[in-house]
């Protein structure tokens, strides 16, 4: 079956459900014209995980589940754990939040660094902004050394051609159609890459934090 027919069986967007494949929590079938062929088991394989998810259950985890690394009740109990840390330190958060509120004072008033050992406290506990964030730049950071190695490679080749051009070993005609090959992809792979960006900044992931 096709993405949108899993889309309306799983309740998961597009963007969800490929981002669970690459990290390679389910692996669909490829048909010869190059299209995701999914499977009623891999229906499944998402509905598990959609389930893991709305009890808030990390990615890490499941896919510890899945490969049989963890059992169902070790990743229940352990994450009985991190949510009971996490309500300890959320109760932490919401006390300091009262205690800032009861000073009364501005936030150009306030005194910043009185708090700094609170939050380092808050932080043992876990609290702290980023996940999706650090999704976002690991994955950027992936997409630019690869596109940085295709781009030099790519130069690399065009300098020579440029030096064979120069040395009048190639003819003129030669070398502006075989640089147009080669810079086109350049150009390509960096608006790709721009255009990754942009799309890693608007929170691609948080789609799949819904479910």
């Amino acid at each position: 079956m096709k993405i949108n027919e899993v889309e309306k069986k799983t309740c998961m967007t597009k963007k969800a459900i490929r981002f669970y494949e690459e990290q390679d929590l389910i692996h669909p079938a490829r048909a010869e014209n190059g299209y995701r062929e999914y499977s009623e088991a891999d229906v499944r394989e998402l509905m598990e995980i959609g389930f893991l998810r709305r009890l808030l259950i990390p990615v890490d985890d499941i896919r510890k589940l899945r490969e049989g690394e963890m059992t169902l009740d070790e990743c229940m109990y352990s994450h009985v754990h991190k949510l009971t840390e996490k309500q300890n330190t959320v109760e932490k958060a919401k006390q300091l939040c009262q205690d800032i509120a009861q000073t009364e004072q501005s936030l150009s008033e306030l005194d910043i660094e009185k708090y700094e050992d609170c939050f380092a406290e808050l932080e043992k506990g876990g609290f702290r902004v980023s996940g999706i964030e650090d999704y976002g730049r690991k994955r950027m950071k992936s997409a630019g050394i690869a596109a940085g190695i295709f781009i030099a490679f790519m130069l690399v080749i065009e300098g020579i051609i440029i030096y064979a051009q120069i040395t009048g070993s190639m003819p003129l005609g030669i070398f502006v159609f075989v640089s147009a090959v080669i810079l086109f992809p350049v150009g390509g792979t960096i608006w790709a890459l721009n255009e990754r960006r942009k799309e890693l900044k608007k929170g691609e992931a948080y789609e799949a934090v819904k479910y």
